[in-house]
């Protein structure tokens, strides 16, 4: 599995920092299963911005085995179309989150994520559960 990637959403890195046993969660499998883990700037914006101190260290550690991807042109433009289908069909979403399913397909990465239910809604988009 050396050579699978994948995108995460903001609940898996949340999801394994408030894991007591950290084994049991989904991002711990993806480390161990040596994937190339992808997040979106706007994870990076919703961790900080929800940061507690005490999980600053675990934070930084985390942080230094993904891989970023900026936020640019191409996911607004692919964001857009994105918001528009789910608009269209009354099934919109948070704004954040459709940033982070254009950040996916463009990139052509699957996306992880505990929110199943509202990335599913998107066309185009490959959820991993």
């Amino acid at each position: 599995m050396g050579n699978s990637k994948i995108l995460i959403d903001t609940s898996i890195i949340i999801d394994y920092i408030r894991k007591e046993h950290k084994e049991k969660s989904v991002l711990y499998t993806y480390f161990e299963k040596d994937y190339k883990i992808y997040i979106s700037t706007i994870t990076t914006f919703e961790i900080y911005n929800g940061l507690n101190k005490i999980n600053q260290d675990l934070i930084d550690i985390i942080f230094k085995r993904l891989y970023e991807i900026n936020f640019d042109n191409s996911i607004a433009k692919q964001a857009s179309i994105i918001y528009n289908d789910l608009k269209k069909r009354n099934k919109i979403i948070e704004i954040r989150d459709i940033f982070i399913a254009a950040s996916a397909i463009i990139y052509k990465l699957p996306v992880a994520s505990k929110n199943l239910k509202h990335f599913k809604r998107i066309k185009n988009l490959v959820v991993v559960e």
